[in-house]
């Protein structure tokens, strides 16, 4: 082969390889061509940006209860499908908090609570959030706790003591056996109030009368803003000599 054309497949070479070292560099540092992003580009950027999880779903459940009665407050937390282990959910009636619940392996939390004196009869709202943890997103829901009247019970025990009697009485709520203290506790002669009394701490009160013969006599607690009222009529043995008879009648709750 003659000397120039040896000298001009030399130089060709050379510029196929001077031209293969740009585009390698190119490639390197070069700004991404038709959008593709070089590799160790992308490898930064996915480093870079935080494993955010689906966000998750919460299901609370109603609840029901009587005033001085605890309700079970239960909410289930879970993403997709799958349940969420080990979440701490915060439980509130209205705007008050009232507990922490953790979940647990079935995604469920329960929490209980017993409604405090002051909170009305009726419908509340009970709401149950998940603060999020820098992985899952945050999450809340709600749903309705219902609060009823407390059904009551009303003991007494008359006696006699020469031409008086004597009753000693103790006012409970029938749920739950509480004492209902600094409640008011009335005795009626034939439907008219002739005594006035209120229950102690422990729930106990008492009156002291001369009855009249023919009267019939009513203990009665009128009900409050928690407690469903009720009324009792005492009973007791006819006293050697004589006396009124009282016969026991127990009135429904009203």
């Amino acid at each position: 082969m003659k000397k120039s054309a040896l000298k001009n497949v030399a130089v060709g070479l050379l510029a196929s390889l001077a031209a293969m070292g740009a585009a390698h560099a190119q490639s390197r540092v070069g700004p991404p061509v038709l959008g593709i992003v070089p590799s160790a580009v992308a490898s930064s950027q996915v480093s870079n940006t935080p494993n955010l999880q689906m966000a998750p779903s919460i299901v609370v459940s109603d609840a029901l209860t009587v005033s001085g009665q605890k309700a079970s407050l239960k909410a289930i937390m879970q993403r997709g499908a799958a349940p969420v282990n080990g979440a701490s959910l915060q439980f509130k009636i209205d705007s008050a908090t009232v507990g922490q619940g953790v979940t647990d392996a079935s995604g469920k939390a329960e929490v209980p609570y017993l409604p405090i004196d002051g909170l009305a009869v009726g419908d509340h709202t009970i709401s149950v959030f998940w603060h999020g943890d820098g992985k899952t997103p945050a999450a809340n829901a709600s749903a309705k706790l219902k609060v009823m009247k407390s059904i009551t019970k009303l003991d007494i025990t008359p006696t006699w003591e020469n031409d008086f009697i004597r009753i000693k009485g103790t006012l409970n709520g029938a749920s739950n056996g509480d004492w209902l203290g600094s409640r008011d506790v009335t005795l009626q002669a034939s439907g008219v109030v002739v005594g006035k009394t209120k229950t102690d701490k422990w729930g106990e009160f008492g009156f002291f009368y001369k009855p009249n013969e023919g009267t019939v006599y009513l203990v009665a607690f009128e009900g409050d803003a928690g407690y469903v009222g009720t009324t009792k009529t005492p009973t007791f043995n006819t006293p050697q000599g004589g006396g009124p008879n009282i016969n026991i009648h127990l009135n429904l709750p009203h």
